[in-house]
């Protein structure tokens, strides 16, 4: 067996010596990184070492039998680091990088083991683990690192993760030469830092992360690399409608409504707030949907209908068209979504969005339907203690579901939940729904919204305990909006994601500001008009 020449690649940032904090934080990464080296020379003491060293300053390496050899930056970044240490290796005679990050604590079960592993391995590229600090540990030959770059994704932007990103890539290009290492070479478990002093990187430490949002844009591109599904010319024929509930709060005659059935204005509460948005999801859908025949847009009044819209290419449904008149006004979806089962017309086949749910990438038929059958992921066992309305009404709706169909109920204080996104129905199991739960739906509905209020997740739930869908869905994103925006703009502008739903929420500070910065990340998206405009 051939020996390969191989070399610890280990990226580090110390942050400066400016306040209280940093001065604790950089004390500690000094120490984990000797902790490191030291560990290094241990297990591998014939083994060199290249470290990638930002902001080190009086730094010095303790002395290693290891040969060591430290190239000095100011701070380049996660990724910039990254990038920097890869091509240092390419220019190297070195064969394979082993990558560490400056904190990594390893205890070896069998060290020869791990090196013997990476030498019947000569071109390949092998990890540990594939998610959670996947790098640390991490082989790559120069055959595969000349190939395969550090992908464009910067988690300090919250981007995404790239160690995830590249390990996926790595095993999508090279699956023959792919390989995880035996669970008796290292612990796995002691790969990320936690010991004294544990906390996350100081980058992180530096503002505020959506940790949730990066997953899910990270794991939406891992499943582009994975997915290789290949659409027919069945799922670009126009088949299905899109059924789209919309409120235009600054139209003065549906405040007059509001206003006489409240007794007050209160229309720009986050709920009623106007975003200025929804041309944007109506060219999402024709440029992404081709399979969407037609676009039903369901309105309050003839007063609703956005001057840019071009009538004659979509249907457009009133209230007063599906909804009994003793219940309107109504300013409440759940009550619109009570009645959907009543639309003149509607396609048995169809998908129902919220008017904050924008399409961003190509979509074929088979992503919300395998013939008949909806897509429809399920979140199973959520806790809900203390519940919100939002809440309250899905615990309200699953209940009644449970007695029409004589199931077994869900504990108290869980839910069952379906992803919120574009959600494919059928008519048919609409009907089915209203036959069945029709008194309750009725007695449930109301002008404002309650908590008693039965949602549009009644018919997701008969589709649950009748087993009548798919558990997958398409590559969504949920985003709670902030007050700072700036993430938000590559989860749409070059995304992985197919449909992003922009939640308002009450965290935002500066709504005209925020407006303004939305909409111009969204005509950046989608600058031309589509065919439904006028």
């Amino acid at each position: 067996m051939t020996s390969i020449k191989k070399v610890f690649g280990i990226i580090s940032y110390f942050p400066n010596n400016d306040s209280q904090y940093h001065i604790e934080t950089r004390r500690e990464r000094s120490r984990r990184c000797s902790e490191l080296l030291l560990k290094l020379e241990e297990l591998w003491p014939d083994i060199d070492i290249m470290i990638i060293a930002q902001n080190w300053q009086d730094y010095k390496v303790p002395f290693t039998s290891n040969t060591t050899t430290v190239y000095h930056y100011d701070r380049l970044g996660i990724l910039g680091a990254r990038k920097e240490l890869r091509r240092k290796f390419l220019e190297s005679t070195y064969d394979y990088l082993i990558m560490l990050d400056d904190d990594a604590r390893i205890f070896a079960n069998d060290s020869k083991k791990y090196m013997a592993e990476i030498d019947e391995h000569p071109d390949g590229f092998g990890v540990i683990r594939k998610k959670s600090a996947p790098l640390n540990m991490c082989a790559v030959s120069k055959y595969v690192y000349s190939v395969v770059d550090m992908p464009d994704v910067d988690p300090e932007k919250s981007e995404g993760y790239e160690d995830d990103l590249f390990v996926a890539t790595c095993f999508a290009m090279f699956p023959d030469k792919s390989f995880m290492f035996s669970k008796d070479t290292v612990d796995e478990k002691s790969l990320h830092y936690n010991g004294p002093g544990a906390c996350p990187s100081s980058w992180a430490r530096e503002r505020e992360y959506d940790w949730s949002y990066m997953r899910k844009l990270t794991d939406a591109r891992m499943q582009v690399l994975t997915n290789k599904k290949q659409y027919s010319d069945k799922d670009f024929e126009p088949c299905v409608d899109a059924v789209i509930p919309y409120v235009n709060s600054a139209d003065n005659n549906w405040i007059s409504d509001f206003v006489k059935a409240t007794g007050n204005f209160s229309t720009n509460t986050v709920r009623f707030r106007c975003w200025g948005t929804f041309k944007y999801l109506i060219r999402g859908i024709d440029m992404y949907m081709p399979f969407v025949k037609r676009i039903i847009l369901i309105l309050a009044r003839e007063s609703q209908v956005p001057v840019w819209l071009d009538k004659s290419k979509v249907k457009i449904v009133y209230h007063k068209d599906f909804i009994p008149k003793q219940h309107l006004p109504t300013f409440n979806s759940c009550t619109i979504e009570s009645f959907l089962w009543n639309i003149p017309d509607l396609s048995e086949r169809f998908i129902y969005f919220n008017d904050d749910m924008f399409p961003l990438n190509q979509m074929g038929l088979s992503d919300f339907f395998d013939g008949n059958t909806p897509h429809i992921l399920f979140n199973e066992h959520i806790h809900i203690n203390p519940m919100s309305m939002f809440e309250h009404q899905c615990r309200a709706t699953l209940d009644t579901v449970c007695n029409a169909l004589k199931a077994e109920k869900y504990v108290d204080g869980e839910i069952v939940r379906p992803e919120h996104s574009a959600t494919p129905m059928l008519k048919s199991t609409l009907t089915k729904v209203h036959e069945l739960c029709g008194d309750a739906m009725t007695k449930s509905v109301s002008r404002l919204r309650r908590k008693e209020n039965l949602n549009q997740y009644i018919y997701s739930y008969y589709q649950y305990y009748t087993k009548a869908y798919v558990p997958e869905i398409h590559r969504f994103l949920y985003v709670d909006m902030k007050n700072d925006l700036s993430y938000v703009r590559p989860a749409i502008i070059n995304s992985e994601f197919q449909i992003v739903c922009l939640n308002d929420s009450d965290k935002i500070k500066d709504y005209k500001k925020s407006r303004q910065e939305l909409i111009d990340i969204l005509e950046e998206k989608f600058p031309d008009k589509c065919k439904y405009e006028i």
